[in-house]
């Protein structure tokens, strides 16, 4: 059985795509690179991890346009890396995501005043990721 899943979340879902690569702020934790591969795969486009700190949002905003940010709320650092982005929106270009979110928290909060692609609680499962983050792949 959980042959079946590995296979599953590995499987190709290619289509065109309104953004470029999918982007996870967030450590370079087993989840966050788990996660990255299963994108990749799923995909078929770039997926990278960018560390969670306000220095270095700061310094990549621009690459991020064109891409889905992905932002994994369980990591410490991301109330830093949430103040970092513009005030009022995403960088223009930029798609947002939130996962690893905890029910009516201040990142789910922060989502909801910006109108957030979607926001995946901690307990969602990794097929209910992907196929939120198709959508939010146009």
């Amino acid at each position: 059985m959980a042959n079946q899943h590995s296979c599953a979340a590995i499987r190709m879902d290619i289509l065109p795509h309104a953004v470029s690569e999918i982007v996870i702020l967030g450590p370079p934790s087993l989840q966050n690179v788990m996660m990255s591969h299963v994108m990749r795969h799923r995909f078929g486009m770039d997926c990278r991890i960018l560390a969670a700190e306000a220095a270095d949002i700061a310094g990549h905003i621009g690459d991020l346009r064109g891409s889905l940010l992905l932002i994994d709320c369980g990591a410490q650092a991301v109330e830093q890396s949430l103040q970092a982005l513009p005030a009022t929106n995403a960088p223009k270009g930029c798609v947002l995501a939130l996962y690893n979110v905890r029910k009516g928290s201040a990142p789910a909060q922060w989502a909801a005043d910006r109108g957030v692609c979607d926001v995946f609680l901690r307990t969602e499962s990794v097929d209910r990721i992907m196929d939120g983050v198709r959508r939010c792949l146009g």
